[in-house]
């Protein structure tokens, strides 16, 4: 099959100092965690040092929802992450220079024919659980890129 073939190339690899900028990676699964129609979980360098920075810290939700706008025959792209909120004096695209200004942070994606059901949502669980305990142990890591802000240059108006 076409899917566990690129599943295994491209396999998270056990040690963080082996991933690198702009490569995406799938997230090794057992069959027994993948829901019964089907999934890919997929992440990157900065994902995983954001996943391993919550690691036993306390007060985070995580949110996952369907992607609708963006499916692919009976696949849909699903998101896993947290949502940042915060107060910032000049916050970049408001029309007042002090605003609270709201971020999601993608931990994880994954590509799933389920769509939202409870096997797709778990399925993006354990994956992300996967990738804590597969990177957790390792050298020691750099911090995470900070999420990207926008400029008032790309605003649109």
């Amino acid at each position: 099959m076409a899917l566990a073939r690129w599943e295994a190339e491209m396999a998270l690899p056990k040690n963080v100092s082996e991933l690198r900028d702009g490569q995406m990676y799938a997230v090794p699964m057992a069959p027994t965690d993948k829901p019964p129609r089907g999934a890919v979980a997929v992440v990157c360098l900065s994902q995983v040092l954001w996943i391993l920075q919550l690691v036993g810290k306390r007060g985070w939700a995580l949110h996952c929802d369907g992607k609708h706008g963006l499916h692919k025959g009976n696949w849909l792209l699903m998101t896993y992450g947290t949502h940042t909120v915060s107060f910032k004096h000049n916050a970049a695209c408001k029309s007042h220079s002090a605003a609270i200004t709201h971020t999601f942070n993608p931990l994880m994606y994954a590509c799933t024919f389920g769509h939202e059901d409870i096997d797709s949502v778990l399925f993006g669980c354990r994956a992300i659980e996967r990738v804590a305990r597969m990177c957790a142990v390792g050298p020691t890591l750099s911090p995470a890129p900070t999420p990207p802000t926008l400029s008032p240059s790309s605003c649109h108006t």
